[in-house]
């Protein structure tokens, strides 16, 4: 009992010392757009209603993307060509359908979505050429601003590292075009535009970031077999960042979960559904947290602990960095177990980020193979079992093909 007592209170030390608790405040309404990396905090900020349109940066990607949140409307002409770009017509367009960004996929944007999907030479707005190694502008939107008024856009092209666009009225007048330089916006994702003012914004931080608190769209259902697209405020993860959701348990206990983790590239992995309003209040979803492999590398638990809705904004949310052990054998490869001392029947977390499968082995303290794992290439996660493991001190034991990591579990009960 004793025994017990003190591993329970060196893992309570532990867990308090590592974890912070930390709040992001957009503002009432959700105003601003805020950047977080973890394990510094807030590294910018930038209202949400600044920019109409967002033009990609890095890459092959050609992704051009509509600020939904602020109430604007794109939709395609069907079958134009830009040669109809003087003579559009559009008549009966609020029956058109309205195409919003995916946000699950950062680069693929509102003017992206009538892209054919096997067709890696279509990029929605226009089609990639071999020859030039450009893409050129091939058919027309219709874009309804938050006044409701309504513009005619193409998106001309990007060549050399150059978008340009053009906007006008329905029957031609105020036509104007602009040109956005990739290369003034290095290590970012996007340039954005404020239509109103034909100025192109630098939004991002500088710094690196791994999270964005901000207002999007996505669909919410309506019905048993309907949704609505519709802005919500929810939290959307940078590109390099991986995300596993640890479903099942209270967030209090989330870290012993019982199904491996899938861990996810999708931006918006965290997203909007980890609270609900329900009878007049903001409740969160107890049984729901995240492990995320940073920009940096390290890996860190993100558990929500509080969200105050549009009066202020804030999201209260509890941070805990996991230490990882990286071999020399090992360079890109980091692992972490977590928790390193569990009460018999939980099960520890392992996380392994490697090119091949790794063989898990618990040991006891005479040597002995107490459980054998398969493991899983790549960034996964794999539960190690504890419930037939008797109070003591164990090793897990991790071989992937020439490297060999050893890390300390000790049961109690």
């Amino acid at each position: 009992m004793k025994l017990r007592t003190l591993f329970t209170a060196m893992l309570a030390s532990t867990s308090v010392a590592a974890a912070t608790t930390d709040s992001v405040r957009m503002g009432p309404q959700y105003a601003d757009q805020v950047f977080y990396t973890l394990g510094s905090g807030e590294v910018h900020r930038s209202p949400v209603a600044s920019w109409h349109l967002a033009f990609s940066i890095p890459g092959y990607d050609a992704a051009v993307l509509t600020n939904g949140a602020i109430g604007i409307e794109l939709r395609h002409v069907a079958g134009s060509t830009m040669d109809d770009w003087a003579s559009l017509d559009t008549t009966g367009m609020t029956a058109w359908p309205v195409l919003h960004n995916d946000a699950s996929h950062w680069m693929r944007g509102a003017f992206n979505r009538i892209k054919t999907d096997d067709d890696d030479f279509d990029f929605g707005w226009g089609r990639y050429s071999m020859i030039t190694h450009t893409v050129t502008g091939s058919t027309l939107f219709v874009l309804t601003m938050p006044d409701r008024s309504v513009k005619k856009v193409r998106i001309d092209g990007l060549a050399d590292r150059t978008w340009q666009f053009t906007m006008a009225n329905p029957d031609g007048s105020q036509e104007q075009s602009m040109r956005i330089d990739r290369r003034e916006f290095a290590g970012k994702l996007f340039a954005y535009v404020d239509l109103a003012s034909m100025a192109v914004i630098d939004r991002e931080p500088g710094a690196s970031w791994d999270l964005t608190f901000t207002r999007y769209t996505q669909p919410v259902p309506t019905g048993p077999a309907t949704s609505l697209d519709y802005p919500v405020m929810g939290i959307l993860s940078h590109p390099d960042v991986r995300t596993a959701a640890v479903v099942g348990r209270p967030a209090s206990a989330v870290m012993a979960p019982t199904d491996t983790a899938a861990y996810s590239a999708a931006a918006n992995a965290i997203g909007a559904d980890w609270k609900r309003f329900d009878a007049g209040r903001w409740s969160l979803n107890d049984s729901t947290a995240w492990f995320i492999r940073a920009r940096s590398g390290t890996i860190f638990r993100f558990v929500p602990l509080a969200f105050s809705g549009g009066s202020t904004g804030t999201t209260t949310f509890r941070v805990e960095a996991i230490p990882t052990h990286v071999d020399e054998g090992r360079p890109s490869s980091a692992i972490a177990l977590t928790p390193s001392m569990v009460t018999a029947g939980d099960a520890p977390l392992l996380v392994t980020d490697g090119a091949h499968s790794p063989s898990i082995r618990v040991v006891d303290a005479r040597g002995v193979t107490v459980l054998a794992l398969p493991g899983t290439p790549g960034f996964t996660a794999t539960p190690i079992p504890t419930h037939s493991l008797p109070a003591g001190r164990y090793t897990v034991l991790v071989t992937e093909a020439t490297s060999f990591t050893s890390l300390p579990l000790v049961v109690v009960r």
